[in-house]
């Protein structure tokens, strides 16, 4: 991290942002790999967000690292400063999903609970991509991030409810589609 030597930092805080880059860096690069849609553009994003945390953002950083609650704060700072990095040139707003997240599965989930766990990851990814980019991005979220209902809500400023409506609507058109083609057992 080369903004150690941009910024003037006393050794716990540097420490502390170091602990903080290396716990966090791979789910920030997610995030800001999902909107950007470019390794070299996610990459600034997060040396941005943490360039923006050792300058103004440090006693921040050390309360919400003691209140177990960091996570939320980089997932959503970095969400946003992706989308205003995009903003700015002008890029437009999509999920990308790569196939291999998935591994030829489909995620367990009590709507998918019925189906088949070995889908094929072609025929799935191109199901995926006909959706809307908002149940996209709420899919991935919720099954390649990992994130829980309750955290996506958060990182994407709307109630609780909203997000499990929009998991729900893309679920059900996804059972649509293999109903459609075929491909439920």
């Amino acid at each position: 991290m080369l903004l150690f030597f941009t910024i003037p930092l006393d050794e716990a805080d540097k420490q502390l942002l170091e602990d903080v880059y290396l716990h966090y860096r791979d789910t920030m690069y997610a995030v800001a790999y999902s909107v950007t849609h470019n390794s070299s553009d996610a990459e600034d994003v997060i040396q941005q967000v943490f360039l923006r945390l050792a300058q103004k953002y440090m006693p921040t950083v050390q309360r919400l690292s003691a209140e177990n609650t960091l996570r939320y704060y980089l997932l959503t700072a970095t969400r946003n400063t992706a989308l205003s990095y995009c903003k700015k040139a002008n890029k437009r707003h999509e999920v990308p999903l790569d196939p291999t997240l998935l591994d030829g599965t489909m995620p367990t989930d009590d709507l998918f609970r019925g189906q088949s766990n070995s889908v094929d990851v072609p025929s799935l990814s191109e199901k995926l991509n006909s959706l809307r980019p908002i149940y996209r991005e709420t899919l991935y979220q919720r099954f390649v991030l990992e994130l829980s209902v309750k955290e996506i809500a958060e990182i994407d400023h709307v109630p609780v409810s909203t997000i499990k409506k929009r998991l729900l609507r893309a679920k059900q058109l996804l059972q649509k589609q293999f109903k459609e083609a075929g491909d439920e057992k």
